[in-house]
């Protein structure tokens, strides 16, 4: 008894090698974009772990762009695992240092929406350090 024809066979090898090609270029993909994304924030916030040079406005600009970064961390069209490697330590030392307060702080000013304000930074954080045991 035959199980399946030659030709089968090779359609399904060429339909497996399709699916491993196309997740590790997606894959490749969602690293790059990761990367180039946190990178063009990088470079438009130079050094905002430095309280006394960067005023609160700058810094609560940054806070809102890494929200927006986040949040595409969150939906899958970012890596966490690339973004601890690249940077999870510094966005981790960032947020203990002036983050959680400006967050406080414009969490206390809001009566609206208080709980959703930089949620998706939080939370990225929060998987940060338990990516890195911090």
């Amino acid at each position: 008894m035959k199980i399946m024809s030659k030709e089968v066979f090779w359609v399904a090898i060429g339909v497996i090698i399709s699916v491993i090609i196309y997740y590790r270029m997606t894959r490749r993909t969602l690293i790059l974009e990761t990367i180039k994304e946190y990178s063009n924030i990088r470079n438009k916030y130079s050094n905002p772990s430095d309280n006394d040079i960067i005023p609160e406005d700058k810094r609560k600009a940054y806070l809102q762009e890494m929200e927006r970064f986040c949040t595409g961390i969150q939906l899958g069209l970012y890596d966490i695992n690339t973004l601890s490697k690249i940077s999870g330590h510094r966005l981790i030392e960032q947020y203990k240092k002036y983050g959680k307060v400006i967050i406080e702080e414009s969490k206390m000013k809001k009566d609206t929406e208080a709980d959703s304000l930089y949620c998706q930074y939080e939370t990225t954080i929060k998987e940060l350090q338990k990516i890195s045991g911090l």
